[in-house]
């Protein structure tokens, strides 16, 4: 089953999961910058190119960390929105 991401952050601003982690200045103005984070599990076929075409290349599952975070101010919330996967080190 694919899963578009705005559904996963909308369920984490209804869960309230979004933290305050630091006072950020960006393009001159002050913010906020918030992060919430959540384990997903990647499980489609990657894609490569061959020959011009797109092919699915099989693989293992994958557990990943979404980190979201966004920047905001008093007034709007929301300047700026990003996310990253991390891996979980596994030492």
């Amino acid at each position: 089953m694919r899963v578009l991401y705005e559904p996963i952050v909308e369920q984490l601003e209804r869960e309230n999961a979004f933290r305050q982690s630091r006072n950020v200045t960006i393009q001159g103005k002050k913010g906020v910058q918030y992060v919430a984070e959540t384990n997903v599990i990647l499980d489609r076929p990657a894609k490569r190119k061959v020959d011009g075409k797109s092919v699915d290349v099989p693989g293992e599952p994958l557990e990943l960390r979404l980190v979201i975070v966004q920047v905001g101010d008093v007034e709007t919330k929301s300047l700026l929105s990003t996310s990253v996967f991390v891996e979980e080190c596994r030492w």
